[in-house]
């Protein structure tokens, strides 16, 4: 999101992690600026050459425990970013 408008939005493919393991996904995702207001200063944070993005994640899904109990449970995170232009590389990563 860039001040507070969606940008971009991306699905994760379903997948499935093992017992006392860790997943790792890559994803690509488009930023596009046609839902901006002309009030964002989009402009100026481009001549700048740094871009503020937040990132909004949600994964759900079934947890099963034992082979016997099966739960639903999801994760939110919520990252702060901004991005250099110029050097194309991402500072200040702030995640809750």
């Amino acid at each position: 999101m860039y001040k507070g408008v969606t940008v971009g939005q991306v699905t994760i493919p379903k997948g499935k992690a093992r017992l006392r393991s860790t997943k790792k996904v890559g994803v690509t995702l488009n930023v596009h600026s046609k839902d901006l207001p002309s009030s964002a200063n989009l402009a100026s944070d481009l001549e700048r050459g740094l871009l503020m993005l937040n990132s909004h994640a949600k994964l759900s899904g079934k947890v099963e425990l034992m082979f016997i109990m099966k739960k639903k449970k999801y994760v939110e995170m919520n990252c702060t970013m901004t991005i250099n232009l110029s050097s194309k590389e991402i500072h200040f990563v702030i995640c809750e």
